[in-house]
């Protein structure tokens, strides 16, 4: 039969086994919960990126249309503008009238707050 110092020194044993197989599932519990995280981390920083570029486009595509509609007021000014000077307003008020009406949008609706 055993001594009781052996039983102690194989329970110490079986303990120290246990206690190392669970350390080890901590680890393991700690690294995917860091790996997680990481995943996470990333998929915000491609996310901003595909936003900021999203943005990017977005900005490019309304500079342009403000410059068409620009160039388009530039011209009706310069058409009204080269109009021959009259004792009336015909000319220059059609040609003034027809821009606003062909310029679409709010063009001839009343200001807001209005």
């Amino acid at each position: 039969m055993p001594s009781l110092a052996e039983l102690f020194g194989g329970a110490a044993l079986i303990a120290a086994l246990f206690g190392g197989i669970e350390y080890v599932r901590v680890l393991q519990l700690k690294n995917t919960i860091t790996n997680m995280q990481l995943a996470a981390k990333q998929a915000q920083v491609d996310e901003d990126a595909k936003s900021a570029k999203l943005s990017a486009q977005i900005l490019t595509t309304e500079q342009s249309k403000l410059s068409a509609i620009r160039a388009a007021v530039a011209a009706a000014l310069q058409k009204v503008a080269s109009d021959a000077p009259t004792n009336t307003c015909g000319p220059a008020v059609r040609d003034a009238v027809r821009s606003l009406q062909h310029g679409g949008g709010n063009a001839g609706a009343p200001a807001s707050g209005r």
